[in-house]
């Protein structure tokens, strides 16, 4: 993981612009259950407004993850508008059913 993430940094710094880089960024910070920066970095790839359904539910569920509903919610209603899934719903059915909501 420390050698990919190297490695991403180096090409951050070659062109930080691209999209591919920060899906990559977020895959290495979800496998490390780290949220804040997984957020971040997917955030990035939105700003550039290259997101996909895919890239939108990911964000609902690291959002879930940190603990900020709403958000989750948000971003599985983006994610169901992008492409009818049904793991948008699913997960906002988790949302919805979480004790802290419900």
């Amino acid at each position: 993981m420390g050698e990919a993430e190297n490695a991403l940094l180096n090409a951050k710094t070659l062109n930080s612009e691209n999209e591919w880089l920060w899906r990559h960024f977020a895959k290495i910070h979800r496998k490390r259950k780290n949220f804040d920066k997984e957020i971040d970095a997917l955030e990035k790839v939105n700003l550039f407004g290259k997101v996909d359904s895919y890239d939108l539910n990911m964000l609902g569920i690291a959002y879930y993850n940190h603990g900020n509903y709403a958000k989750a919610v948000e971003y599985y209603r983006l994610s169901l508008a992008e492409s009818y899934d049904t793991a948008p719903l699913f997960n906002m059915g988790l949302v919805f059913n979480n004790p802290e909501i419900s």
